[in-house]
């Protein structure tokens, strides 16, 4: 994506992006530094890097006859290769500096050509500075003298338009064209209005945003924005921002880069001239203040100078970038108090799409109400297209919600019942910090999933949308909280886990009549009674058949000629499941026959068993154990999960995430899971994600 859409797409979501100037590394130190500081930053989700380009250096060498040479030396080449390397290295989209000082319209071809071979699609371009042995700027004999030269230069070339004017097959390049402006206008310019002109020229010739130089006052980058505005340029103008550090700044800034100092700014460093810690952190603090107002007035992205050092950038970046993002906790007291029931999940699904943006990651709706987010790992390509899908929940149940808490339900007879917001939190979680360090082969799915709480379940509208298509999927993972189990405890089961769940639904059709005159009656309640009692015969250990409602709607003595019933049936064998099916049929139709009633059997199929794999339980067990987490072999479960389609095509694991007993019971009004789970669970999901994308 080229910076401009970046910039727009930030405009259209109404947030701020982060971004930041490298300097290309001093010749011989190879790009060890550079990268230090793009790991210190990278957790930031920047929208893009900027590389500067520095003009050649004059080297005076005195023969031995006394006679001067001059050389001339590069002391920071390679701003294209650089960017090349940071591109292919963190997937972040680079933005190469192009100057117009010492190279000549050929030179800037070339290094276009060659940005482009590399699939580097953005470039500021900027006139640059003037050489050390020059008094005033002097242009390459075959260069350009002004930025907008260069503008025209890179925008004739995305038309296919080449120095020479001789291609033959023209390759039509895509370049997002940036420029500079000048808040305090350019030391050259005869006025700011005609600096404002000269900006307007640069987009009138394909410029398409606008980076400033650094500032202190944002009045005055606001004034600027205003004039531009006026003078018709309707660009994107991204604020730069240079932090303050050192009382020698109070000089050399405005020396070297034109800019106005406050008042306040310079007298509050002064006071502590002599504690440079302390002149270091009121240049932050102002950065903050800086930051957060340019927010607040809706700018896309905040361009930081770091000049080679990162710290100040880095504790600005966290009190900018961070603070706009809600912490898992954060994010799971506001699902907890903000339910909705199965399949009517639209504002949660926004709200959890609205956060994923603001991390910067790919998702989609799914299966109507849910979202399936995902992160692709910069190592190296993979060609067998390895995964992971993580999985969580996000449906609530009508329960009225008794707990005093701040976070209680704001919805009346709605409730996170069940522990879905604590799931929603922890893959939250899991993918806020993987987005941040994406160090992994494969790619990784987060799956918040809609209607687990409803038949037919949510997951078998994941599954019929064949989201995972061409990838590998090595494990679907899942957890559920478990009171009965404290914080920093897991819960494993190999094999058969969870028990598969069918509604019945059954009519029991006779004549009725008055009770007194029972030769006349082919009574339906007392068939339905032998109906119930031999099914309920059908249990045993991994089977548990239950009649919940019977409704006959006589009188004491009146038969009716109808009783209706509702059931479930758990089992834990699909075969074992179709015997039942076929015995509830027989059973029904030998009373049918004996008694002369007609049952009418309806067997709703349900969720399919959680069947976990031996392989990842055994894996899962033994990170856990590792991690120095307690861990317990469950036994088996008679209630379902529809997590339970996932086993019927991917390995799965299932697992148990401990809550404390002081919890409650779950689908209670009082249930209220200690929050601590939270981190837990996001380490160990997350370790054990990469582990099985790693292998």
């Amino acid at each position: 994506m080229n910076v401009v859409d970046i910039i727009n797409k930030a405009i259209s979501e109404r947030r701020t992006r982060f971004a930041f100037e490298l300097l290309p590394p001093l010749k011989g130190d190879g790009c060890c530094g550079v990268f230090g500081s793009i790991d210190r930053l990278i957790g930031f989700d920047p929208a893009y890097i900027n590389v500067t380009f520095h003009r050649e250096g004059i080297k005076q060498a005195v023969r031995p006859d006394g006679s001067v040479e001059w050389h001339v030396v590069r002391r920071r080449p390679g701003t294209v290769g650089i960017s090349a390397a940071i591109q292919k290295k963190y997937g972040v989209e680079v933005v190469p500096h192009l100057i117009c000082g010492g190279q000549s319209k050929y030179d800037i071809e070339d290094a276009l050509i060659d940005l482009d071979f590399l699939g580097l699609h953005n470039v500021l371009a900027l006139r640059g500075d003037k050489s050390q042995n020059e008094k005033f700027f002097m242009p390459h004999p075959q260069g350009h003298t002004h930025a907008v030269d260069l503008v025209r230069q890179i925008a004739a070339m995305n038309r296919g338009q080449f120095v020479d004017g001789e291609v033959e097959e023209c390759h039509h390049s895509k370049f997002s064209i940036g420029v500079a402006g000048y808040p305090e206008m350019h030391e050259e310019a005869a006025s700011p209005e005609a600096d404002i002109a000269c900006l307007k020229a640069k987009v009138d010739a394909g410029a398409e945003y606008v980076v400033t130089q650094l500032f202190y006052d944002n009045a005055r980058f606001f004034d600027y924005v205003r004039h531009c505005r006026e003078a018709g340029i309707a660009v994107p103008i991204i604020p730069g921002i240079k932090p303050l550090s050192t009382v020698r700044h109070l000089t050399l800034l405005p020396q070297t880069f034109g800019c106005h100092i406050p008042e306040e700014l310079g007298r509050e460093v002064l006071r502590h001239a002599d504690d440079p810690k302390a002149v270091r952190e009121i240049g932050t603090e102002w950065a903050v203040a800086q930051s957060r107002e340019l927010v607040e007035a809706g700018v896309p992205v905040l361009h930081y100078y770091p000049m080679g050092k990162a710290d100040n950038i880095i504790k600005i970046a966290k009190a900018i970038f961070y603070t706009t993002r809600m912490n898992p906790t954060e994010f799971r007291r506001h699902l907890h108090a903000h339910p909705e029931l199965s399949f009517k999940e639209h504002n949660t699904a926004a709200f959890i799409a609205d956060r994923l943006t603001e991390l910067g990651i790919e998702h989609r709706p799914i299966a109507r109400t849910g979202v399936l987010a995902w992160i692709e790992g910069r190592g190296k390509a993979d060609p067998k297209r390895r995964a992971v899908v993580l999985r969580a929940d996000i449906d609530a149940l009508p329960i009225t919600e008794q707990n005093d808490i701040g976070w209680r339900s704001c919805t009346p007879g709605v409730m996170h019942a069940c522990g879905h917001d604590m799931h929603a939190a922890v893959l939250f979680g899991v993918l806020q910090q993987l987005a941040a360090e994406p160090n992994f082969r494969g790619t990784l799915f987060g799956l918040f999933q809609p209607g687990e709480e409803c038949n037919p379940g949510g997951a078998s509208l994941v599954l019929a949308e064949n989201p995972f298509d061409g990838y590998e999927v090595r494990a679907v993972v899942g957890e559920h909280v478990e009171p009965q189990l404290e914080v920093g405890t897991l819960g494993f089961r190999a094999g058969k886990y969870m028990a598969s769940s069918d509604e019945l639904r059954f009519s029991v059709r006779g004549t009725g009549g008055h009770g007194a005159m029972r030769p006349q009656l082919k009574d339906p309640v007392a068939a339905a009674a032998e109906f119930v009692t031999r099914l309920i015969a059908l249990n045993h250990e991994e089977c548990v058949l239950s009649i919940g409602r019977i409704e006959a709607g006589g009188a004491t003595n009146i038969v009716p000629d109808e009783v209706y019933l509702e059931g479930t049936l758990r089992t834990f064998d699909e075969r074992e499941r179709e015997i039942i099916h076929q015995r509830i049929r027989n059973i029904a139709a030998e009373i049918d026959k004996r008694l002369g009633v007609r049952i009418a059997v309806d067997i709703s199929h349900g969720y399919p068993c959680v069947v976990n794999d031996e392989h990842l339980v055994k894996q899962a067990a033994a990170l856990a154990r590792e991690e120095k987490l307690q861990v317990e072999m469950l036994p088996l479960r008679t209630t379902a999960e529809d997590f339970g389609f996932y086993c019927t095509k991917y390995p799965s694991l299932f697992y148990r995430l401990g809550v404390g007993a002081a919890a409650g019971r779950p689908h209670t009004a009082t249930f209220n899971p200690d929050e601590g789970a939270i981190n837990v669970g996001i380490g160990f999901m997350k370790r054990l994600a990469l582990q099985i994308l790693k292998k």
